[in-house]
């Protein structure tokens, strides 16, 4: 299928070999714990979040790179129409991983290995972004360099792109850098940390999400099964729209921001207002936790 959005959504990230075990309780430090199903796939934000955007109907291309060992990881993306031909293979090392436990209530742990992922570097951004001649949305995230991630963020902007930073895990950047998102997408923990003070955005979350919008051209804060509050530029508090989440049980959380992320990008991409973005990104974040995996389900690429 050709894909058909005005612009390109241009994801800058991590590809990772997850592998994902099921366990009863998430381990305490020091305990062991017996854990249950095992299962494998593609990750990493970067991944993730072009799948997202392609199977949300958008021209979707990953500025990444992997190690000489997973091939599988690029034929998957392949498969969900996602262009890889931005993605670096790498003579030696080996690609990005990540170990992720879950337990039975859909909480989960995570340890990340950056391989291959660390080597990306801000030459091959802007080689892959001088293929683009049109206007495009980018959408970054925080599992490669900080200098790899400043620097696309400002070539984008310099191109006159719609900049998404899905700021995950949490790192500092630079002020201009944060100030480009249009917009800004945390969750709580992420927010509270941008804030500096744990616990703002569960005291009042409309206020935290003014707060963050204040840094950047707008902001999403994305708070699980209560959905995501948003505020457009320029406004404050009183503007600050909250879009529900639909009833869901989880199974497992994780991924379910970065198929928000990614179908957000989309959205944007095919002309939606912010608010519009945010509520396909709730939906399609909602259905993310309704099944087993980091991401997508094989049969359904």
């Amino acid at each position: 299928m050709i894909r058909t959005s005005p612009c390109p959504v241009v994801a800058v990230g991590s590809i990772n070999h997850d592998l994902i075990v099921e366990t009863p309780v998430l381990p305490r430090p020091g305990e062991t714990v017996t854990g249950g199903a095992l299962h494998t796939g593609l990750g990493g934000k970067g991944a993730k979040q072009a799948i997202a955007a392609s199977r949300a109907g958008g021209n979707a291309l990953i500025v990444s790179a992997v190690g000489p060992d997973r091939q599988d990881l690029l034929a998957t993306l392949e498969r969900a129409e996602v262009n890889i031909t931005a993605v670096e293979t790498l003579k030696t090392g080996h690609s990005g991983a990540a170990v992720v436990s879950v337990d039975a209530v859909g909480e989960n742990a995570i340890v990340v290995i950056p391989g291959a992922n660390g080597s990306s570097s801000a030459a091959a951004v802007t080689a892959a972004f001088d293929t683009i001649p049109e206007p495009a949305v980018l959408v970054l995230q925080a599992e490669i360099p900080v200098q790899v991630i400043e620097h696309a963020a400002r070539l984008a902007v310099a191109r006159g792109w719609r900049v998404v930073l899905n700021l995950a895990p949490y790192i500092p950047l630079a002020a201009d850098v944060v100030a480009a998102a249009d917009p800004l997408a945390v969750n709580e923990h992420e927010a509270d940390a941008l804030l500096g003070a744990s616990g703002r955005v569960a005291a009042d979350v409309a206020r935290a999400a003014a707060e963050v919008g204040r840094r950047a051209a707008s902001a999403v804060i994305t708070r699980g099964a209560e959905g995501a509050y948003a505020m457009s530029c320029g406004g404050g508090a009183g503007d600050v729209r909250h879009i529900p989440a639909p009833a869901a049980e989880a199974v497992h959380t994780t991924g379910a921001g970065d198929a928000f992320a990614g179908t957000l990008a989309a959205a944007l991409a095919g002309g939606a207002t912010l608010e519009d973005a945010v509520k396909a990104a709730v939906q399609a974040g909602t259905r993310a936790v309704t099944h087993r995996g980091a991401q997508l389900q094989e049969e359904e690429l």
